[in-house]
């Protein structure tokens, strides 16, 4: 039969065995978003917005732009090939998903569809 005393150790060197094996990992990262950098295609269509269409305020986000027309915001735009090409209303704005940057031809399209 193993005494209390013998327990005790079992325990004590079993908690400073997990411990110590905790120490050794590397922590895990945490939940909290990290700040990340758009890609390259949105930059160039908020750089080719800015040249082409002065009037719209162009706001970049990590997956989006947002545009703006006298301060209020009219559209997003996004581009991922995971999602079909196309435009939805989402409340007052639309959503466009592109899968390439438009030309100036398109963009005008796609702004004057979304101005009213």
């Amino acid at each position: 039969m193993v005494e209390g005393i013998w327990w005790l150790i079992i325990i004590l060197v079993v908690t400073i065995g997990l411990f110590l094996l905790a120490l050794k990992k590397k922590p895990l990262q945490s939940n909290v978003l990290q700040p990340t950098k758009p890609p390259k295609k949105l930059v160039k269509l908020s750089e080719f917005i800015h040249r082409q269409f002065p009037e719209y305020e162009v706001n970049i986000r990590p997956q989006h732009l947002l545009l703006s027309n006298q301060g209020k915001k009219v559209a997003m735009l996004t581009m991922d090939n995971n999602l079909a090409t196309g435009s939805r209303k989402l409340g007052e704005v639309m959503v466009i998903n592109l899968h390439d940057i438009p030309n100036k031809v398109q963009l005008k399209e796609l702004l004057s569809d979304v101005s009213g």
